[in-house]
């Protein structure tokens, strides 16, 4: 008899649908098996934890010890989880509503496992089927096979042997009929059935087998998308309650299926006139417990990673993205509200960071094939936007539409609050300075925020951000665009050139730091076009106001360095790196400083011109915090020389030595009739002298870090400060503004802070508030004030004309 046997995996290729291959994987998901064992190890936990968000981490804990609770005595006569077994009530509500989420997944993932095993090896399931068509094809043939032999049966007798007619045979079975024709010899004659019938039998009721199997695998769909529905929903409300997806022994949340299925339904989602947010978030819950089990915040920018990406949680990653194509993310973004709720988005752009750090346990992109395994939706925006993206090449009619994309994949990003990785952050800020240079020669109406969001995204990673200014070709190709919005680029400057909190200003991570900000405060001035958006055409909406503050604001955290005399620029490093104590300066006002750096009075003062001639705002900015950095300067020498021991003589040299930049800067932009010499003035800053050191640095030791008290002064100003304007509508005020009065001034109101000499109980006038104060009163004040530190006050007049003179 012909093998009429056909297997399941021939039956799954007939009908191209898995549904046995499908049942055993479930199966191998769930894990019914471990149930009790998991439940067992939540039991334990929930008496341990202290809160929601504590319960995965005691679940993981608990799970390397064997025993403490019968896994059985928590499974009832029907296999499912006991929620009222005794150990499963935690400490608190919150422990109690999240094992009581958790044991209802558990339950449900059980009831799953077991719908999807009848469907296919249950009573009357999928492979009971099978069995029957291998049975019906067997009885097909025997029908056959018994009709043959009737048919032989009743064939007439020959007369004689040697006449008997060789001639076909008839065999009929169930309406059917096939003519055989006869094999052997003329003597014997055989009937047999045709292979191809057998074939043919076989093909049909494999056909059959297939056709359940299609029937049977849409039902599996059913069930497990009904599942993991619900379980999405436990998932949801889990994480309301702080509890972490991605930790403990419980994994169901994300698997590579569920990262699937959570995929394809935010695709869904997005493909409606009017995506659901609900729907948003549920699907994004995973994404946010993989974040949670890196991050103790990961909602908090600049947050210490605690943990690594497990090979379960990146292949999660992986899989989630494989399901977003590019239209898929740039339509998230473009669901960005700049005043509302965007979790949904951060949670997608904060996986996306994390699958491509390999710091972090994602994708090592530093091996160039490695960049392969980025999902494709990702990868055209990043690395292969001029390839058909409708950028590339100028005067692609498609030019408009692929901006609004790329724009809308950059809001995406902007929402990140975890940091990309080093090599994604850097092919971040790459990709942010070509596409602003294609777009800003081929500029066509559409202002392209896509760079300007990348470069904050990349921003995130201080370090990176650093190392990209340190790189000369970057820099100079940042600093020499125009902007319709520079705040990314002034982002990244910030990020870059400020050291970190928590991080020592001289150990060797503040290097880079300190070397980015040199390489910003030397470049800027020869990009000084560029970076006042000078020349720029009528039609292109320059704004860089935000540059100009970036590039402001690092001069005066970096100010004490800049006031330093110096012939020539330079960055300086210990010349033993081996030696932690070596340092650079020291005592530079007071401070020690192991990495730092100098400009030639040539470099500082092309500083100083180009950003007095930049943005009213930016301008004014500056000039704010020059002058809370010349006031915290004069209180820390003061605060460190309580004996009138005339130590400190460097400090007010350079105090001056700022002052008579200022002041050359000043005539400067009058010179070439800059309009920000009556609209930027230091006489606004005078207002509130006194208030820095009351209110942001006393009561200080005798040596802190100025930098961390002059630095931010500039952004505090920018929102305490009365309108620029107002000094150049006073002429009043407007004449008092040359010279080194103001200097002067500062000096003055930080003695009487630190209540230098008995200084303390005076009392000056404040110009701007008092209209009977008029200049000479004002330098009558002064100066009673100044000769209780007369030896000082030499200082300073000696590096204010040092500098002017």
């Amino acid at each position: 008899m012909p093998d009429f046997n056909f297997t399941p995996d021939e039956v799954e290729e007939k009908a191209g649908r898995k549904p046995w291959t499908r049942q055993r994987e479930f199966t191998e998901e769930i894990k019914p098996e471990d149930m009790a064992e998991t439940a067992a190890v939540y039991a334990r936990a929930a008496g341990e934890a202290a809160d929601a968000g504590d319960l995965a981490a005691q679940a993981t804990h608990a799970s390397i010890y064997a025993g403490g609770l019968d896994g059985d005595a928590l499974v009832d006569g029907e296999g499912r989880i006991d929620a009222t077994a005794r150990g499963l009530q935690g400490n608190g509500q919150d422990i109690d509503q999240v094992v009581g989420y958790l044991v209802r997944a558990m339950n449900r993932a059980i009831e799953a496992d077991e719908e999807v095993f009848g469907l296919v090896l249950g009573d009357g399931g999928l492979e009971e089927g099978r069995t029957r068509h291998v049975s019906a094809a067997i009885s097909e043939w025997n029908g056959w096979q018994g009709a043959l032999e009737a048919a032989v049966a009743a064939m007439p007798a020959p007369q004689l042997a040697v006449t008997r007619p060789v001639v076909p045979l008839d065999v009929s079975y169930r309406g059917r009929t096939l003519s055989l024709q006869p094999g052997g010899s003329m003597a014997q004659p055989v009937y047999r059935l045709p292979g191809s019938l057998a074939d043919e039998i076989r093909e049909k009721h494999l056909g059959n087998a297939a056709e359940d199997a299609v029937t049977t695998d849409g039902e599996i769909t059913d069930a497990v998308e009904a599942y993991r529905t619900r379980l999405a929903e436990f998932g949801q409300e889990l994480g309301d309650l702080g509890y972490d997806l991605s930790g403990g022994p419980f994994d169901l949340f994300t698997t590579e299926e569920m990262a699937t299925f959570a995929g394809q339904r935010i695709a869904e989602e997005l493909a409606k006139d009017n995506p659901d947010p609900d729907v948003l978030l549920r699907y994004t819950e995973g994404l946010n417990g993989i974040a949670l089990g890196v991050f103790a915040d990961p909602d908090k920018p600049g947050g210490e990673a605690l943990s690594f990406l497990n090979p379960q949680e990146r292949a999660y990653l992986l899989e989630f993205y494989e399901q977003l194509d590019a239209d898929q993310l740039a339509a998230l973004g473009a669901l960005r509200d700049p005043d509302g709720d965007n979790t949904a988005l951060r949670r997608v752009a904060n996986g996306i960071n994390l699958l491509t750090a390999a710091e972090l346990g994602g994708i090592d992109i530093t091996i160039p094939e490695n960049k392969e395994l980025i999902p494709d939706g990702i990868r055209e925006f990043v690395y292969d936007y001029r390839e058909g993206t409708g950028l590339y090449p100028i005067g692609n009619s498609e030019y408009q539409p692929a901006l609004g994309r790329f724009n809308d994949f950059g809001a995406l990003l902007s929402t990140a609050t975890v940091p990309p990785g080093d090599v994604f952050a850097r092919d971040l800020a790459t990709a942010a300075v070509d596409v602003q240079f294609r777009t800003y020669n081929e500029y066509l109406g559409t202002d392209n925020t896509f760079s300007r969001d990348l470069l904050h995204t990349a921003s995130l990673n201080t370090g990176a951000s650093a190392d990209l200014l340190n790189d000369d070709t970057f820099r100079d190709n940042l600093l020499s665009l125009h902007w319709e919005d520079s705040s990314g680029a002034g982002d990244l400057i910030r990020a870059g050139t400020t050291i970190p909190d928590g991080v020592d200003h001289n150990s060797d991570e503040a290097r880079a730091y300190v070397q980015a900000a040199y390489h910003v405060l030397t470049d800027a001035p020869a990009h000084q076009d560029a970076v006042l958006a000078s020349g720029v055409p009528g039609y292109f909406p320059a704004d860089h106001s935000a540059l100009q503050n970036a590039i402001g604001d690092t001069a005066v955290q970096y100010m004490d360095m800049l006031s330093k005399p110096s012939r020539e620029s330079g960055f300086d490093e210990p010349s033993d790196p081996n030696d932690p104590n070596a340092r650079t300066d020291r005592d530079l006002y007071g401070n020690d400083y192991r990495y730092s750096f100098q400009l030639s009075r040539d470099d500082r003062q092309g500083l100083f011109d180009m950003l007095l001639r930049g943005e009213r705002s930016a301008s004014q900015d500056f000039l704010d915090g020059v002058t809370s950095w010349q006031e915290v300067t004069a209180y820390n020498a003061f605060t460190r020389d309580p004996a009138v021991q005339h130590d400190q003589g460097s400090a007010f040299e350079g105090i001056g030595r700022v002052a008579g930049t200022v002041e050359n800067a000043q005539n400067s932009v009058a010179s070439v009739g800059n309009e920000n010499r009556q609209q930027a003035s230091a006489v606004t800053a005078i207002g509130q002298a006194g208030a820095v050191v009351r209110d942001l640095v006393a009561p200080l030791p005798a040596k802190v870090a100025i930098r961390a008290g002059a630095y931010g002064l500039g952004e505090m100003y920018r929102y305490s400060q009365p309108d620029p304007a107002i000094a150049a509508e006073n002429a009043r005020l407007d004449s008092l503004q040359y010279g080194d009065w103001v200097s002067e001034t500062v000096v003055a109101r930080a003695a009487i802070a630190a209540d230098y000499n008995g200084l303390g109980g005076t009392e000056l006038r404040d110009p701007g508030t008092d209209p009977d104060v008029d200049e000479s009163d004002l330098h009558r004040e002064v100066a009673d004030v100044s000769g209780r530190y007369d030896w000082y006050a030499d200082q300073l007049d000696q590096g204010y004309k040092e500098t002017v003179g």
